[in-house]
């Protein structure tokens, strides 16, 4: 593991955080948790998953992360989402995955979803990257 949990910002009744961030040889991997109750909860919902008869009347939209790593900065885009909740309530935790690995243990990460009240954060993160290759244990053998 790189990093632990971290707050990545929050305005009042919606917030996003860092769950935990994976170190692989070839990449990284950001666990990314979205907690929004009351309007938020419901704005995101709406958002996000939209009902049939919305669809084209509200645009669908998603927490924005963007990432700043070794100099080089682009929004990310999640390869797994799950989210739970009901009426004004959504905790949604989406998994986004970094190429290459950063050589430069700075990161930064901006996260916003100012359709629902989130404006943007910015957080710097330092790694732990130390000797990655060697506390990496592989599954399958190498090739």
């Amino acid at each position: 593991m790189a990093h632990g949990p971290a707050l990545l910002g929050g305005d009042g009744a919606v917030a996003a955080g860092l769950r935990c961030a994976f170190a692989y040889r070839h990449g990284l991997e950001l666990v990314v948790v979205l907690a929004a109750s009351d309007e938020h909860g419901d704005d995101a919902s709406a958002h996000a998953y939209p009902k049939p008869e919305a669809i084209g009347r509200e645009p669908w939209c998603a927490l924005q992360v963007t990432v700043t790593a070794d100099g080089h900065t682009a929004e990310a885009a999640p390869f797994a989402s799950q989210a739970s909740g009901g009426g004004v309530c959504l905790h949604q935790e989406c998994r986004y995955f970094i190429q290459p690995r950063p050589a430069d243990p700075l990161l930064l990460i901006a996260v916003a979803w100012p359709q629902i009240g989130l404006t943007e954060h910015r957080t710097q993160l330092r790694l732990d990257l130390d000797c990655v290759d060697e506390r990496t244990i592989p599954l399958l053998p190498q090739h």
